[in-house]
């Protein structure tokens, strides 16, 4: 047993548990901090942060972002960010801040750099604190640098400036904010603003810049600007003095010259207590931006003296004109206001315009209020230059006694008219008369005849019972229209119509008036327009029905709506029972349409929340070849109180049925086939835009072509027709896929962002700015499937592969791939047109289209060939879309068959270039006509009977509009060299001519587009048949000095085989031709007709008299066709005709008889004939042949043989 003492144990400490919490607590807190100080540096963070506080705004308030990128601690950009608060409303575009969050150790906002792009604000009906302001305090300090691009403002007074920079700073107790550049009107400013945070707030603000001035100096300095507001802003004894400058520095007499000293109280009855300012040719356009251009001089002053105010004005204005010119058309303006305690006094008042004024004085007081105003001589035109009317003169009194009864009359006519004598019920100018009397306004007349408008009515007004009774007439240019009723909430009953058989002639006299020729250029006009409707019963008992029809020649209408008004919310709830809308000729097709909705409507309108709700209700379209049911679920629709804003929507709606075919209304070409389509709409516009439109094909199928010789339809074979446009958010994706047996394959998808938060309409919601990225991949193995697109008569062949890419931005696509085309064929049976065997081989790069091949074959085995290489250009930002089309393509025909139809044959060779820019298009080129022939078609046209009468609906008479160029490109500026080449053959009207020669075509906006040609063309021998006698054409020249169809004509045209040369001149224009008969040497008509239709001098026969009538009645008709030749040429002969002849026979007696020539010639020299007599008395054949000019052989046989030599000697 061991004596050894125990072992010592260990001392314990003691326990402390809350310490070792209070560890745990700090580093979770260390660790929370270090994840939050991560996670604000992270991308994603600024926007978050931006939605934390919009949740933490107070209620009322509302702040939006879209386009977030950045962190919170270290700035980023945001494209768009809206704040809201009532009616105001702050909106930023394009922000780029910077964050240095190590600010907050000191006490200060970490923000220190910030740019913006654009700033937006309004106004719109905020609540105006009636307290005093008596501090201005921020929770942390501030020092920032900020830049704005554009400040645009709208509001009571809109305005807007540019390029603004400048730093703002608080430490806590002063305000700083300083302006180093601000572009306004015509001037540059800096401004610095010293501002106190607390109560008296005092306040310094100064502005100082440059104005330019025009001057008819070539050097002159620029107009200082200089003001001053210093003074107390806070509490209820408030108050600043405003001190302003505007001269040269060396106070030119002729410059522009502004002293202005005010008092400003803001908390008083009448801020304004003093105001003095003397004005020397001061244009208000160089002050602000919207005010019109003038040149006024004189003073202005105000003063106060307790409760009594006065105001003295004195101006004179040296540059005056219409509104719409930017300009005021008064020249002087004298008046003086009075206001104390019983209220306002106007003892003066006087306006002078060219030519005339306006001058009165009146008194508006708690018990009555009177005034008397002359007019001379106001003229419309003056300050609208686009009104008619003559100027007026007249009187306008109104007059209030103590018993609460007024008077108000108006007299104006025009200045040269005397007086409309009383009770005649007509009226030069304006004639109106008003009274005021036991709780009515009574309205017993109202006549206005001006600016050929006349306007004539009665009516009256109870405010108590809301009851409003009124009969009108107006007539307006083109125009007719009336209502007679009475309405009140209990009650009512009446009618309206409106009448317009000239909508042009109406639709001219609107255009005049100010503001409407915008609106009116987005309407379609009708050629005429038929409306009337009626009312029965009160909004507020059993409600109010409204009934309304319309009618144009293409569209109907007509619709039956319920209405009452809810007396304790005051909401507006109604049923519309009926509503049908018929249309036929709609964008030129004739197919007739109808939509029907189904059943009633039900509909609530909140007017406070401006908010419109419907119930589920269904439509069904009916058309040619089906009826398509549309139905439309329950939904509403709320403005935003914000101007601009997109209103909160939520439609959804499904269609089914629908034929394609029904395209055509769209203006699209008619479609083929049976296809029914099926597809819906789902809109939600809220905080968070959502959009799904699809279309598909639910069955049928589209009827194609083929490409062989005569094309068949036949089935496209659908698989897959199906197009969508999704939006999620700022996400906008268009997807496009068609697959078919026949027709192809197209697959498309584009994706970009959109703009929500924008409230410049549908160019601010997809700005020029957004990304684009997509892909388009298109094969089309037969394109001739296609040819149901092409205009009738035509038809195309070939095949299409394609594959683009495309990104960038909307203002700057850029597209990347290839497009190729092997064995394209156009063909026109009608017109003669047949290309074949085309290549194309295209690349796009970003924004060009390199054309790098383009060969197209003629028709026939020695058809020719076109090439074709060139570029297409985009310019972005260069307007319009042809405005933005930049083409270079250079062109080369060889031997090229352009047409080869019967009657029509044309091959080129040649070179053309063609330039388009800024929508302005170039031809320049040389080209030359291998081989042509054209034939004249016959002026034997069918045309109806004189016993024939066209019926036909009477429209107005329209005036011819005035020539336009020829395409919307505008006018083409074309300078073409044609050389007719050494076969360019004409036949037809009696012509068969070789042409040859060379006219220069041209055009251009100097010609307002029509062609021109200058140069001369001439004929090649040839024949022109003429009384039924084959005439060579001597001498043919047509001399081109303008107008294509009116060249001036030189023809000489003779009838060979004779020993005297006759035959035909032509001279003058085509337009305005002369033709007489010639001969050489020269000889009475009489002959000359005689030796141009019998081949003789005129002999003393009964027959030979009978050809000759008929020939000078062919003569004088004009058309040179007799029996004769109709004959000759059914017979295949040159010559047939009738005429008395002489013969000896072998017994030598002599034989007189009519007879009958027949002749053809078989060359240019050798022409045969065979004549004979009608009994069969004699026969001879003849035969002629040209050995010279001169010296002709003439050979006879038949009852009588003989050789001749004859020998012409001309006479000249």
């Amino acid at each position: 047993m061991s004596n050894s003492p125990p072992p010592l144990e260990s001392p314990r400490l003691p326990r402390r548990p809350w310490l070792a919490r209070l560890y745990s607590g700090l580093g979770l807190l260390a660790l929370l901090g270090a994840g939050a100080w991560w996670w604000s540096g992270s991308e994603g963070s600024l926007a978050t942060g931006l939605r934390l506080t919009d949740a933490l705004l107070p209620a009322g308030q509302s702040l939006r972002a879209s386009g977030v990128e950045g962190s919170l601690r270290h700035g980023g950009r945001i494209a768009s960010l809206q704040w809201q608060q009532d009616g105001l409303s702050l909106k930023a575009q394009g922000l780029a801040l910077q964050i240095d969050a190590g600010r907050l150790l000191q006490g200060q906002l970490p923000l220190h750099t910030l740019h913006l792009d654009r700033l937006e604000g309004q106004s719109q009906n905020a609540a105006q604190s009636s307290s005093p302001v008596t501090q201005l305090i921020w929770p942390l300090q501030v020092q920032l640098s900020w830049r704005i691009g554009t400040l645009h403002w709208q509001g009571a007074a809109p305005f807007d400036a540019t390029a603004l920079q400048g730093d703002y700073r608080f430490d806590g107790q002063h305000h700083a904010l300083l302006l180093d550049r601000l572009q306004w009107a015509q001037g540059q400013y800096r401004a610095r603003i010293e501002l106190q945070a607390r109560t008296p707030m005092a306040l310094d603000a100064q502005l100082q810049g440059e104005l330019a001035w025009p001057s008819q100096h070539t050097a002159h300095q620029p107009l200082q600007a200089f003001a001053q507001l210093k003074g107390a802003l806070g509490g209820v004894h408030a108050e600043l003095a405003l001190t302003a400058r505007l001269s040269t520095p060396d106070k030119r007499p002729d410059a522009p010259q502004l002293e202005l000293q005010g008092q400003w109280h803001p908390q008083a009855a009448q801020p304004i207590t003093a105001l003095q300012a003397r004005l020397q040719q001061i244009d208000l356009s160089m002050l602000w931006p919207s005010a019109p251009q003038t040149g006024l001089n004189g003073d202005v002053q105000a003063h106060a003296d307790g409760s009594h105010w006065r105001l003295d004005v004195a101006l004179t204005n040296r540059v005056t004109g219409p509104l719409d010119q930017g300009r005021i058309p008064l020249q002087q303006l004298q008046a003086r206001l009075l206001h104390d305690a019983t209220g306002w006094q106007v003892p003066t008042f006087q306006a002078r315009w060219p030519g005339g004024g306006v001058q009165g004085q009146g008194q508006w007081q708690a018990s009555a209020w009177q005034g008397q105003w002359q007019i001379d001589r106001l003229q419309a035109v003056q300050w609208w230059s686009s009104l008619p009317g003559p100027a007026l003169t007249g009187q306008i009194t109104a007059i209030q006694h103590e018993s609460g009864a007024l008077a108000l009359q108006a007299r104006l006519q025009p200045q040269d008219s005397p007086p409309a004598p009383a009770g005649s019920g007509t009226a030069a100018g304006l004639r109106l008369e008003a009274r005021w009397q036991d709780g009515s306004w009574t309205l017993p007349q109202f006549q206005l005849d001006w600016a050929d408008a006349h306007v004539q009515g009665e009516g009256r007004w109870t405010p108590a019972q809301a009851l409003l009774q009124a009969s009108a007439q107006w007539q307006l240019p083109g125009l007719r229209a009336g209502l007679k009723g009475q309405l009140s909430p209990r009650q009512g009953s009446g009618q309206w119509q409106i009448e317009s058989q000239d909508t042009q002639r109406l639709w001219a006299w609107l255009s005049r008036w100010p503001g409407l020729r915008e609106r009116l250029q987005g309407w379609r006009r009708p050629d005429a327009l038929l409306a009337d409707g009626q009312w029965q019963g009160g909004w507020a008992a059993s409600g109010l029905v409204l009934q309304a029809r319309m009618a144009t020649p293409e569209v109907q209408a007509q619709a039956r709506t319920a209405l009452r008004q809810d007396g304790a919310s005051g909401n507006w709830r109604g049923q519309i029972e009926q509503l049908q809308l018929q249309w036929q000729g709609l964008r030129g097709d004739p197919a007739p349409g109808q939509m029907d909705l189904q059943n009633p409507l039900p509909w609530l309108w909140h007017p406070q929340d401006r908010r419109l709700q419907w119930q589920a209700h269904r439509w069904l379209l009916q058309g040619p070849g089906g009826r398509a049911p549309v139905v439309v679920d329950a939904g509403d629709w709320q403005m935003t109180r914000h101007h601009g804003a997109w209103p909160a929507v939520r439609v959804q709606a499904q269609v089914s049925d629908l034929p394609l075919r029904w395209a055509a209304w769209l203006g699209l070409p008619p479609t083929p086939g049976d296809l029914l389509l099926q597809g819906g709409l789902d809109l939600a516009l809220q905080e968070r835009p959502r959009l799904r439109a699809w279309l598909e094909r639910s069955r049928g199928d589209l009827q194609v072509g083929t490409e062989q010789p005569n094309p068949s339809p036949v089935q496209a074979g659908i698989r897959t027709a199906h197009v969508q446009l999704q939006v999620e958010g700022p996400l906008a994706t268009l997807n496009l896929n068609w697959d078919s047996a026949q027709a192809g394959q197209l697959q498309a998808q584009l994706q970009s962002r959109l703009d929500p938060g924008s409230h410049t309409g549908l160019a601010g919601l997809w700005p020029a700015t957004a990304p684009l990225s997509g892909q388009v991949n298109a094969r089309l193995p037969r394109v001739g499937t296609w040819s149901w697109l092409a205009p009738p008569g035509w038809r195309v062949q070939g095949s299409l592969d394609t594959r683009l890419d495309v990104s960038g931005t909307r203002a700057q696509p850029q597209w990347t791939g290839t497009l190729q085309a092997d064995h394209l064929a156009v063909r026109s049976a009608i017109e003669g047109i047949e290309f074949r065997q085309g290549r194309l081989r295209a690349r796009l790069q970003e924004q060009q289209v390199l054309l790098d091949e383009l060969r197209l074959l003629g028709a026939g085995d020695q058809g020719g060939e076109l090439l074709a290489q060139g570029q297409v250009r985009w310019l972005p930002q260069a307007g319009p879309l042809l405005q933005a089309v930049q083409m270079d393509v250079q062109m080369q025909a060889k031997g090229l068959r352009v047409t080869h139809r019967a009657d029509r044959r044309l091959s080129l060779s040649g070179q053309v270039h063609a330039q388009l820019d800024r929508g302005h298009m170039q031809l320049r080129g040389q080209l030359q006509a291998d081989s042509a022939l054209f034939i004249l078609p016959d002026d034997s046209t069918p045309t109806l009977g004189k016993d024939v009468v066209i019926a036909q609906a009477r429209t107005a008479a329209t005036p011819a509009a005035p020539p336009e160029g020829l395409s919307v490109m505008g006018t083409p500026d074309i300078q073409v060299l044609l050389n007719l080449g050494p076969d360019f053959q004409l036949r037809g009207q009696g012509v068969t001519s070789r042409l040859a020669g060379e006219v220069q075509l041209s055009s251009s906006a100097a010609t307002g587009g029509q062609p021109r040609l200058v140069g001369q063309v001439r004929t090649e021998g040839g024949r022109y048949q003429a009384y039924g006698q084959q005439l060579d054409i001597e001498q043919g020249l047509l001399r081109f000095a303008g107008p294509y169809d009116n060249p001036a004509l030189d023809i000489l045209a003779l009838r060979p085989n004779l020993s005297q040369r006759v035959g035909v001149r032509v001279s003058g224009t085509a337009l305005a031709p002369r033709i007489r008969l010639y001969a050489d040497p020269d000889m009475p008509d009489a002959d000359k007709l005689a030796w141009l239709v019998l081949g003789r001098s005129p002999a003393a026969g009964g027959a030979e008299s009978a050809v000759l009538q008929q020939a000078a009645l062919s003569l004088l008709g004009g058309n040179g066709k007799s029996l004769g030749g109709e004959l000759a040429n059914a017979l295949g002969f040159d010559e047939v005709s009738l005429a008395s002849r002489s013969a000896t026979t072998p017994t030598g007696t002599t034989a007189t008889g009519t007879a009958v020539t027949l002749g053809k010639r078989l060359s240019k020299d050798f022409y045969l004939a065979y004549e004979s007599s009608v009994s069969g008395t004699f026969g001879s054949l003849f035969i002629f042949y040209d050995l010279s000019r001169k010296l002709t052989l003439r050979a006879q046989t038949g009852e009588i043989n003989a050789l001749d030599l004859v020998y012409t000697i001309r006479h000249d």
